[in-house]
This record gives structure tokens, sequence and C-alpha cells, in this order.
């Protein structure tokens, strides 16, 4: 219904059709997981929490590595960011990810380890990791 709705607002040729369909996609998961209070969004710049006997020191360097994590994240596929973010912050189960996105249970394992991975060789990268 929201890709009939949306055809006059979009180019609809092969490529904006698969564009189109999985963030029509993301967004119905949102709103459905928003109306059924499963989740609780905060800000991408939320501030990071540290334990109380870290130090200065320590929480600006978590806040750092958060703002690097949420910068890279920014950088992938909307789809697969959703599915990181479902799993790593919001705790979802892979099945229930699985039924939300309509994605095979081991496409979105393989999905979940290349976000990681991704992340992991550019926190690398840039020197965040010292191994």
């Amino acid at each position: 219904m929201n890709l009939i709705k949306s055809q006059d607002k979009y180019n609809l040729n092969d490529n904006g059709i698969r564009s189109l369909l999985y963030k029509i996609a993301h967004n119905l998961s949102i709103n459905y997981l928003k109306r059924n209070k499963t989740i609780n969004f905060s800000p991408l710049d939320c501030d990071v929490s540290v334990p109380r006997e870290a130090s200065v020191e320590d929480a600006i360097e978590a806040k750092v590595i958060n703002e690097e994590i949420y910068s890279l994240l920014k950088k992938i596929d909307p789809l697969l960011r959703s599915i990181f973010i479902m799993r790593k912050e919001l705790n979802f189960k892979v099945k229930k990810i699985s039924d939300i996105t309509g994605i095979a249970e081991r496409t979105v394992r393989r999905r979940i380890d290349r976000v990681v991975n991704y992340l992991y060789s550019a926190l690398k990268k840039n020197d965040f990791f010292n191994q």
C-alpha cells in the first residue's frame, strides 16, 4: 500500500523500488516497535554511561569510541544498521529480528557478524585497539 502511495514521489526503476521497499519495511518495523512499546529511542548523541569508579579519561575515551561507532553506523546500509541496532542495543533475539525483517535467521546472523567485523576493522584502523 505504501509503495502505491509513494509511486508519484519517487523514481520507481529497479533500484528505486528495491530501496523504497527496504525503507518502507524499515519504517513499518520501527513504527510497530514504537506502538507496542518494545523499544525506547534515544538520540545517537546520548550520554555514554560510565561506572562511577571510572576516571574522567575513561569517560572521555568511552564517549569518543561511542561517537566513532555511531558515525560508522551512519555509513552502512540502513537495513544492516537496523538489524545491528535491534540485536546489540535492543537485545532482540535473532528469531525476532528475522520475523520483523522477513529475512532468514542465518542471514540475520551473517549480517550482524558483517557489521561487527566492519566496526572492529574500522576502529582498529583508526587506532582504537592496540591488538
